[in-house]
């Protein structure tokens, strides 16, 4: 785990209250390289999928009314690209039977939710943060078991920036586990109706009073919250066993608002496990040492999944100062 590695002192200073900031000329300029890297992104998702598009490397199906549906196998078995951009057009990505005995996770995109425009699509990293914690299950899904004097109800697993919901709702259909899906009030409603879709046996109306699944198409449960970052309101009722959160690193959110959240919400015993992709070094050096300002142990992990992106990480994090 030597990945995480002392940031580079030049580049940072500490506030009123000890944490480390980024110079303010330096982090201008590291939006700016951001911003250019997106650029050249987009241009090389649209030549990818006008490619892919013409060979049928992906499977998208038409359905009854007229919206369309990816087969994410079919993605996997070539992965020719990993372009953020490169399903934003597709309505519905079904994800396959997760687990023997329950049925297709599919989950419903929407362009341009959310402040910036990204919290309705289901990014690489929802995906590889899924499979990564059912690889390593046996270590946070029976690690609580003794500590805390004879555990038995399933692990709370509190997620962060749930977007669509993929990450929390398929680890809550392939394990035996609680998902808090949370996200801000307007990308809210989009998890809502994943949950509905893909927990409940029929559709239904789904009101605050009843948002806990009934357990018929999963092995775990699920529910929605709405969780704005650094609002400490929002935190009552709240608890993690398991904090987990996919691409909410980023330059576009705020990183001291997430740290306030996780911190909050964890305890002694909380295990934290983000994704992240790889965009700007220095950013990554930043939240770790961020994060071991308020945890012993902190690394940066490969994922363990069948999604091969090559720039994303996970942050594990435990053991809270």
């Amino acid at each position: 785990m030597d990945e995480c590695k002392a940031i580079d002192e030049e580049e940072m200073k500490a506030d009123d209250g000890g944490a480390l900031v980024m110079n303010r000329d330096r982090l201008q300029e590291l939006l700016q390289i951001l911003k250019k890297e997106e650029e050249v992104r987009y241009l090389d998702c649209k030549k990818s999928d006008n490619e892919s598009q013409s060979s049928d490397d992906d499977l998208i199906l038409e359905n009854d009314d007229g919206s369309t549906t990816l087969v994410y196998d079919s993605y996997l078995e070539h992965q020719k690209y990993y372009d953020d951009m490169k399903h934003i057009d597709v309505n519905f990505i079904d994800f396959g039977q997760l687990a023997e005995g329950t049925e297709n996770l599919v989950i419903e995109q929407k362009k341009d939710l959310g402040k910036f425009g990204k919290g309705g699509m289901c990014w690489d990293s929802g995906f590889i943060l899924f499979e990564h914690l059912v690889s390593i299950e046996s270590t946070w899904n029976s690690s609580l078991e003794g500590v805390m004097n004879g555990f038995t109800r399933p692990v709370r697993v509190v997620e962060l920036g749930s977007g669509t919901g993929v990450t929390g709702l398929a680890l809550a259909k392939s394990t035996y586990c609680h998902v808090v899906a949370t996200d801000l009030p307007d990308v809210a409603e989009l998890i809502h109706k994943n949950l509905v879709r893909n927990f409940y046996s029929c559709d239904q109306n789904f009101s605050s009073e009843e948002k806990k699944t009934d357990n018929v198409m999963s092995r775990g449960t699920a529910e929605v919250q709405v969780l704005r970052w650094g609002v400490e309101d929002d935190y009552i009722g709240l608890e993690a066993d398991i904090l987990i959160g996919a691409d909410v690193v980023t330059s576009i959110y705020d990183e001291d608002a997430l740290l306030k959240t996780i911190t909050a919400l964890s305890s002694v015993y909380t295990k934290v496990y983000l994704a992240y992709r790889s965009r700007i070094t220095e950013q990554r050096k930043s939240f770790e040492t961020k994060l071991k300002h308020f945890y012993r142990n902190v690394c940066c992990t490969k994922p363990s999944s069948r999604n091969r992106h090559p720039d994303i990480f996970i942050f594990e994090a435990d053991t809270k100062k």
